[in-house]
């Protein structure tokens, strides 16, 4: 689960619960650094990539169109039918997009 996703989990800071503002607080960012340096901390290498446009790339053709995500759960690609899971073809390409960072570092 992403993390922009876990946040919109949290109850409402209406409710009286000041941990929850507290996390409401944070953005993106920080949860980003607290899982950053517990990964790095197990040994795992991570490389940050840019996740625009992660949604409506289709990792079966490469076309790049809106409408092959039309849900926020369901993908499938216009040009090509790859049907399946919209995460996960968006962990495909954002894969992809990390090996190719890391053999632009090699050249």
């Amino acid at each position: 689960m992403p993390v922009t996703e876990m946040l919109k989990l949290a109850p409402s800071p209406e409710r009286g619960q000041r941990q929850c503002a507290d996390l409401r607080s944070w953005g993106s960012h920080r949860p980003r650094m607290f899982v950053t340096y517990k990964v790095i901390s197990a040994g795992v290498v991570v490389r940050p990539v840019d996740p625009r446009g992660t949604f409506r790339s289709c990792p079966g053709s490469g076309h790049i169109d809106t409408r092959n995500r039309s849900t926020r759960d369901d993908f499938r690609g216009v040009s090509c039918g790859l049907a399946g899971p919209a995460d996960y073809f968006a962990a495909i390409d954002i894969g992809r997009r990390a090996v190719c960072h890391v053999a632009g570092d090699a050249a």
